[in-house]
C-alpha cells in the first residue's frame, strides 16, 4: 500500500463492498485483499484494492446470472425436443395400428390341402 492511498476501515470497507467483515479477513490472509494492521490490532484496506474485489465480484454475478440464462435456455430446449420426440412416437404407434388393422382386413386365399371331389348329378330325362 502507498503511504498516499486512501484506506478503509475493516467496517467501513465491508459495507462499502457488501461483503461480511469476516469474508474481507480471508481475503486479506488469503493475500488477495491489500491491509495494514495498526498497532492497535485495526485493519486499514486499499481502497483500490477492495475495488478491484468488488469488480471481481461484479464478474463473477454476472456470469453467474448468464449461466442462469443459459440453463433456462437448454431446459426449454430440452423441453421442446422431448415433446416432439413424443409426438413422434405417438405418430409412430398410429401408423403401425392402421397399417396391421389393413393388413388384417386383407383375406388371402388360402391354398387347398385337401382334393376336391368333383360330383356329377343323374340327370332326368
Amino acid at each position: 500500500m502507498d503511504d498516499k492511498e486512501r484506506v478503509l476501515t475493516l467496517a467501513s470497507a465491508a459495507r462499502k463492498a457488501g461483503f461480511d467483515p469476516d469474508d474481507l479477513k480471508v481475503m486479506i490472509a488469503e493475500g488477495k485483499l491489500d491491509a495494514v494492521e495498526t498497532e492497535g490490532g485495526n485493519l486499514l484496506i486499499s481502497e483500490n484494492s477492495l475495488k478491484l474485489i468488488i469488480k471481481e465480484s461484479q464478474v463473477i454475478e454476472q456470469l453467474e446470472t448468464n449461466q442462469d440464462i443459459i440453463t433456462e435456455d437448454v431446459k426449454k430446449l430440452l423441453s421442446q425436443a422431448a415433446f416432439f420426440i413424443e409426438r413422434q412416437e405417438s405418430e409412430l404407434k398410429t401408423y403401425k395400428e392402421r397399417e396391421a388393422a389393413s393388413s388384417a382386413s386383407i383375406v388371402y386365399p388360402q391354398a387347398v390341402t385337401e382334393r376336391s371331389s368333383i360330383f356329377v348329378l343323374p340327370s332326368c330325362h
